[in-house]
């Protein structure tokens, strides 16, 4: 017999396994396991083929199968099956009925030099048929004269199976026993005499005799059964051990007022969830208004939180009011609305905890501690007395309350696991829940700290509120992480950063320090005290954290800018165009390194040698006005015919002053000195008159001085020669 199903690898099953992974997604989801598979029975039929009997020996159930024992259990001379199932019945019994003449021979090994049980013995057995010998024409197919047989007792038969150790032979019609051998394990070989068919032996290693062996004297009556479906229902209650911290539970009151979920009186809480077109929900409700005066005296605070309008929920929030006011003075607990928001923090919580990933039901209600642990949940109507049951449970012993549990008393083989709480926060992050994931993960570190990726979870909730710029946030995470692990360099450079952005400087370079004594090597630690240093105004150690920072990074082509950009303010151009050149050697397309290559050429009285730069900036930014103005300067006024370009430097400056709509007194020098070095003297005269009242308006004397000079060679029908 075999159990149908795919053939799946232990492998393939496992939660990591790709096959595994979409086995327990499925199951998450509510996806039955169940494929329908029925069991296959296959009929030796004596030939090259075998034939497929499942169908008419009944065995083909739609059970699923994994396992399958071969016992003569009812001790009528034929096999029996036990059959587990991965569906119901997972224990299903199938007693052979077959009405036949065959005849049998079950042997029971004892071993005395080998192990006790005989394993990996083999059985020989030699038969044959007596009046088939006295008449050779009416033999039948079967067994012939000499026949032998030959089992082997095994430990384990297929996956999740153990049968019988008794080594049962069919003898068909076969009716003598000539022979029965046993080669025990450890090579020794063994003759047993005396054994007839139809009878059981034990046969004990080093005796060579059968004992006959007689079943106990019992009256076993099996009846069939029939397999009733008991049905599903959401209804469930968990007791936790330990109890789990909650991130924080927000929800609004009837008249719409932000209020946060926690236990007013200090003692236990029950948040419920229900909703007024909900029977179930109304009927709880009544009974918890009834007896709120056992609740009272218990200690149990009730927070009823209306879950109408929520979602395509058909109603709204005056719904669970109208509900509300039928009850009038009697309705003591505390009332509100839930929020999308608090939803999803409750079901993340039950997909935390439970592997069936299904909505939650109406009503839901959660019992927590006075220290905002969760301690149960109920799914479905809640008995207020199992829930009194349980606010006394709490106060008992971890591992009393572990013992508790659990439906069944007896022995814990090992500690139960955890709940890995980090990944619940992980799970809270990719919902988008990240300012309850980094609450979650600050109000509970007592809990959370032993669990291994603790550190890299407060890291990483830290970095994304990074990246959205709440800094507080991050910072908050960032000192809980150094805090756990001081000597996590990644967690000081990452604290270091954020006091750096919140502009706690000196913080910041203590940090950064810190690390370079765990790490001297780390680029990013230099170059970052480097910045921190700049904008104290200490350049000089400045410029040798980053020195050291880009010999460590050769190739980070921001770090070199950065650097260039503190020499050149230092006033080392030189030092600094060293810099920018590394820059485009790495990368040919930085386009503020080639401006501010540009720049210091300029400076440094170099013009001709700016402009490919110039033209690079504007070919990589061409809305960079500045550069174009810079590129026009050059080419209108250089002296060297070889550099000089009036004809390209006129429409570049036309093109500038357009777009300053003509009031920007830099940019119309530049068309004056384009005009006059292509001859059009009395429109560079009119533009220089322009931009020298603009220059005196603004009070820029030195350009002033500089036009005045510039306008008086124009009305001399000369053009500006730069020196």
């Amino acid at each position: 017999m075999s159990q149908g199903g795919t053939a799946i690898s232990s492998e393939d099953a496992q939660p990591g396994s790709p096959m595994g992974q979409v086995l327990f997604e499925a199951a998450r989801r509510g996806v039955s396991f169940s494929g329908r598979e029925p069991h296959c029975c296959f009929l030796n039929t004596g030939s090259q083929r075998f034939a497929n009997i499942s169908a008419v020996s009944g065995l083909d159930f739609p059970d699923d199968g994994r396992g399958a024992s071969i016992v003569d259990w009812d001790q009528d001379g034929d096999l029996d099956l036990w059959v587990n199932n991965r569906t119901g019945p997972q224990l299903r019994f199938l007693r052979n009925n077959l009405s036949v003449d065959n005849h049998y021979l079950a042997l029971r090994l004892e071993g005395r030099t080998c192990n006790r049980d005989a394993i990996g013995a083999r059985v020989i057995v030699q038969v044959r048929n007596q009046e088939a010998d006295s008449n050779s024409t009416g033999r039948t197919p079967g067994a012939h004269p000499g026949t032998t047989l030959v089992k082997t007792l095994r430990a384990g038969e297929g996956f999740l199976a153990q049968s019988s150790k008794w080594v049962h032979f069919g003898l068909g019609n076969a009716n003598q026993v000539q022979q029965v051998v046993v080669r025990w394990p450890g090579g020794g070989t063994e003759e047993f005499s005396g054994i007839e068919t139809d009878r059981r032996y034990r046969l004990v290693q080093g005796t060579g005799q059968a004992i006959p062996w007689k079943q106990p004297q019992r009256k076993l009556v099996l009846k069939p059964s029939r397999l009733v479906d008991a049905g599903t229902s959401e209804q469930a209650r968990t007791l936790l051990s330990p109890p789990i911290p909650l991130p924080p539970l927000n929800y609004q009151t009837l008249d719409g007022q932000p209020m946060r979920v926690f236990g007013q009186s200090g003692g236990p809480l029950l948040l419920n969830l229900w909703a007024s077109w909900c029977v179930p929900c109304v009927t709880e409700l009544s009974e918890l208004v009834e007896r709120r005066g056992e609740l009272a005296a218990a200690g149990v605070e009730v927070v009823a939180l209306s879950v109408d309008g929520v979602g395509d929920d058909r109603s709204d929030a005056q719904s669970a009011r109208n509900l509300l006011e039928r009850y009038g003075e009697n309705f003591t607990f505390t009332a509100g609305v839930a929020n999308a928001d608090l939803l999803d923090i409750l079901q993340n919580v039950h997909n935390h905890l439970f592997d069936r990933h299904v909505p939650l039901p109406l009503p839901t209600s959660f019992l927590i501690n006075e220290h905002g642990q969760l301690a149960a949940v109920y799914k479905g109507p809640l008995k207020i007395d199992d829930l009194f049951f349980d606010v006394d449970r709490m106060r008992l012993d971890e591992v009393a309350l572990r013992d508790a549990s659990v439906p069944l008393s007896g022995r814990w083989l090992a500690p139960p696991r955890g709940t890995q709480l980090v990944r619940f926060a992980d799970q809270l992050v990719k919902n988008g829940q990240l300012d309850a994931a980094g609450d979650f993960l600050l109000r509970n570190q007592s809990q959370l700290a032993a669990e291994p990726k603790y550190t890299e979870t407060l890291l990483f909730v830290g970095d994304t509120f990074l990246e959205q710029k709440n800094h507080q946030a991050a910072l908050a995470l960032y000192r809980q992480a150094v805090q756990v692990k001081p000597n996590l360099a990644k967690a000081n450079y990452q604290l270091g950063l954020v006091l750096e952005m919140s502009g706690e400087l000196e913080q910041a370079m203590a940090q950064y320090r810190r690390v370079l004594e765990m790490n001297p090597s780390n680029a990013d630690a230099h170059l970052r005290l480097g910045f921190v240093l700049n904008q104290q105004g200490k350049i000089d150690d400045a410029i040798a954290s980053f020195r050291e920072g880009v010999r460590l990074r050769p190739n980070f082509v921001a770090a070199h800018f950065d650097f260039g950009l503190i020499l050149e303010r230092a006033g080392k151009p030189a030092e600094a165009l060293a810099q920018f050149r590394r820059v485009l050697e790495i990368d040919a397309d930085f386009s503020d390194a080639h401006f501010r290559m540009a720049v210091l050429l300029q400076v440094q009285g170099d013009p001709a040698a700016a402009v490919p730069h110039l033209r690079e900036r504007i070919r990589l930014t061409p809305a960079d006005l500045k550069a174009q103005n810079n590129l026009a300067w050059i080419l209108a006024i250089h002296p060297d015919p070889q550099v000089r370009n009036g004809a390209e430097a006129l429409p570049l400056a036309e093109h500038i002053c357009q777009a300053t709509q003509h009031r920007h007194p830099l940019t119309l020098t530049t068309l004056a000195a384009a005009q006059a070095e292509v001859g059009r003297y009395e429109e560079a005269v009119t533009t220089a008159k322009k931009a020298l009242d603009l220059a005196r308006t603004a009070k820029s004397n030195k350009l002033a001085t500089q036009i005045e000079r510039h306008l008086r060679l124009y009305e001399d029908g000369k053009p500006y020669r730069g020196e």
